[in-house]
């Protein structure tokens, strides 16, 4: 990359790993880009989706999301990345 674009990269924010900290709880209440993995090998759609997050379940390790006016129940296994839209 030249200098020009490394001066309009956003700078990667690095913090302390905490066994208690849970990073799917920055993004309930938000619009995000869901890669999820598939359960079919060869799947049209490449398991990528924007929703937004409404709560987290820690207990059943659930993620409850919204999607054209419809909410689903996710696993949090099933997630392989996630990001703000």
């Amino acid at each position: 990359m030249t200098e020009r674009m490394l001066q309009k990269e956003t700078p990667l924010e690095v913090r302390p790993w905490s066994e208690h900290f849970n990073p799917y709880l920055c993004f309930v209440g938000q619009r995000c880009d869901i890669h999820m993995h598939q359960t079919r090998m060869f799947e049209a759609s490449p398991g990528f989706f924007g929703a937004k997050i409404l709560y987290l379940d820690r207990e059943n390790g659930l993620i409850r999301i919204k999607e054209n006016r419809k909410q689903f129940n996710v696993s949090i296994a099933m997630i392989c990345g996630i990001m703000e839209s």
